[in-house]
């Protein structure tokens, strides 16, 4: 154990580690200093040598600002120790631990696990009931896969593979961070004061195993030929890894795109500041499964165990962020309450409902973000709780409330079920192709509930169809289907959320990139000049689909005249986006929403310069 002076001390446990090394090495810049313990000082498996190492450190504990550990066996005698560890903080009255867990305790469970992830949950069990009274007594770190040192195992490990690129599958993926990110998220959370989160992780980017050790770098005809050549060989230790990730959480590891956190510490610890940059949050993934959005370098956080009510009164609900509509309208319907409004595609979470605009059933409201009354969330982390600004549909979004790394907890405003809107029953009628625009207007205008007119061409039969929603019509898959145009009958076999033919070859993007979708606004009397010109064209204009929603809101729209919502997507060629301007740039109350998407490649929409 090295010698120290008066200065401000942090206590090692397993100092010769190499993260423990470049800790240290760290220590100085911070104005502290190490108290190094290595297994040589102390071993910390054993009862009578903890001791010792107690009695040494009492006269000096009150200059310890924290400890970390850092050593460990990989397996289940890192229990027994951290028993011992915890024992030295206690009789040492030392501040605070901060312990270096791993990443792999959140992976979903395989048939089997490691010794050593098993030991890590245990551990970091064993510390949170020790100090439950105090949380501000323990700090755990959770790292990925650390790298940027020689003498780091998984460095190793690609340092060796960067020779045998060619048996590299393309296919294995996991974060990976370096070693000095690591050390200053330890020594950040050993010092920070306050109120703050226990557990943080630090990913580092997501990575291809080939990215990360350079195999992607590799050119030339030899490596061509080498890389053809073992194709066979790389399928089967893909394959093999996937076998063996269903049978062995480490394994999983190696697949990681997404991860799905159980507790709300777990999804805190993800979104933490020294981790925030390096992950997605997708709610419950509806924009990376049905809209192939992609993230690179971002490992996907699913809030598919964050749903549920956390509590309800006479005017509001209060949710957590990955409950989606569908479920929250199902728990309403005994209260004889719903929502002022919702989306209509009830698969959106209410978290996301925050983060981007979302429209809705009602024709009073057009965005789901109306009826938010207040909002919890992660910032910089802080959990902070902002209220939507009073007055009549004033709205709380994410670009009113500044940074939101994450949405916790989202309170909606109910209201109750009136017999008209109970009664009026989801529906659809076909109407004449050729419908003029004041017919349509008063379809539109007579529905008591959110109603959309759709026509897809070229190669349906059917005209317009009306569609109406019931403000009590909860599942996904109790919707009618709309007929398809070829478009439709294209992505379905091909590309069906990422499971059709081109999809599995990787083409999906090729695809959706000949794709836009955008929406345009107009006022009364534009729309029904709209809607005449396109019964006398659409057999020849390029919109595969049109979509139209009447929604009013002095709000979002600075008046309080109704607003026709054209919802158009059309095949991305130079052609059509030309047409589209010379159709909607007439039009003087014209406003573009260029939010709309459809594929991770699909260009943004150039601003049409309206009249």
């Amino acid at each position: 154990m090295e010698s120290t002076s008066a200065r401000t001390l942090v206590l090692v446990l397993g100092s010769r580690s190499a993260i423990g090394r470049r800790f240290i090495d760290s220590l100085e810049s911070r104005g502290l200093e190490a108290i190094a313990v290595s297994s040589q000082v102390c071993d910390l498996l054993n009862n009578a040598s903890v001791a010792s190492l107690i009695e040494r450190l009492r006269p000096r504990a009150h200059l310890i600002r924290f400890a970390v550990q850092f050593s460990t066996t990989y397996g289940a005698k890192d229990l027994d120790m951290a028993r011992n560890v915890a024992r030295i903080v206690n009789e040492l009255s030392l501040p605070r631990l901060v312990f270096l867990s791993s990443w792999v305790v959140m992976m979903d469970k395989s048939l089997t696990s490691t010794s050593y992830i098993d030991t890590k949950r245990k551990c970091e069990a064993l510390y949170r009931d020790t100090w439950h009274d105090d949380a501000s007594r323990l700090r755990i770190v959770r790292p990925s896969v650390v790298i940027g040192d020689k003498h780091l195992m998984h460095q190793r490990l690609l340092n060796l593979l960067a020779h045998v690129p060619f048996l590299v599958p393309g296919q294995l993926a996991r974060c990976f961070v370096d070693v000095e990110q690591v050390v200053r998220c330890i020594g950040d959370v050993g010092v920070e004061e306050g109120e703050a989160l226990r557990t943080h992780c630090v990913l580092g980017p997501l990575k291809t195993v080939r990215e990360a050790c350079g195999a992607d770098a590799t050119t030339g005809i030899v490596s061509s030929l080498l890389h053809l050549a073992f194709a066979p060989q790389r399928w089967c230790l893909y394959a093999l890894v996937c076998a063996l990730a269903v049978a062995n959480s480490y394994f999983r590891g190696w697949l990681a795109l997404f991860v799905t956190p159980t507790t709300e510490e777990d999804m805190l610890a993800l979104c933490c500041p020294h981790n925030v940059g390096d992950v997605q949050v997708l709610g419950r993934g509806a924009i990376y499964k049905y809209y192939k959005q992609r993230f690179p370098g971002k490992l996907l956080v699913n809030l598919r165990n964050h749903r549920g009510v956390v509590r309800l009164s006479q005017g509001s609900v209060v949710v957590r962020s990955g409950t989606v509509f569908a479920d929250l309208l199902e728990d309403l319907k005994p209260t004889r309450r719903t929502l002022l409004v919702h989306p209509n595609y009830k698969y959106i979470t209410a978290g996301a409902a925050v983060m981007v605009p979302v429209h809705g059933s009602s024709l009073t409201h057009p965005l789901v973000n109306n009826c938010i009354l207040s909002v919890t969330y992660l910032s910089a982390g802080r959990i902070l709780t902002r209220r939507a600004p009073q007055g009549d549909g004033k709205a709380i979004s994410a670009s009113s409330t500044g940074r939101m790394d994450v949405v916790l907890e989202v309170e909606l405003a109910l209201s109750p079920l009136d017999t008209a809107t109970q009664t009026y029953k989801q529906s659809k009628r076909v109407l004449d192709r050729g419908m003029r625009g004041k017919d349509l207007v008063e379809l539109l205008d007579g529905a008591v509930a959110n109603a959309e007119l759709r026509m897809n061409v070229p190669v349906l039969r059917e005209g317009w169809q009306l569609f109406t929603y019931t403000v009590t019509e909860a599942k996904q898959g109790d919707a009618f289907r709309l007929p398809q145009n070829w478009v439709g009958k294209l992505w379905d076999p091909f590309l069906k959320d990422g499971k059709g033919l081109l999809s599995r070859l990787g083409l999906e993007n090729f695809v959706v990139s000949w794709v836009d979708n955008y929406e345009i606004f107009l006022e009364k009397d534009d729309y029904v000049a709209f809607a005449n010109e396109y019964a006398d064209n659409c057999h020849r204009w390029p919109f595969f689909k049109v979509l139209v929603r009447k929604c009013c809101s002095q709000s979002y729209f600075g008046h309080t005249r109704p607003l026709y919502a054209i919802d158009i997507a059309i095949l991305h060629t130079k052609r059509n986006l030309d047409l589209s301007t010379k159709v909607f740039s007439k039009y003087k109350s014209a406003q573009l929403h260029p939010s709309k998407y459809v594929g991770p490649l699909t260009p943004t929409i150039p601003l049409m310069q309206c009249a």
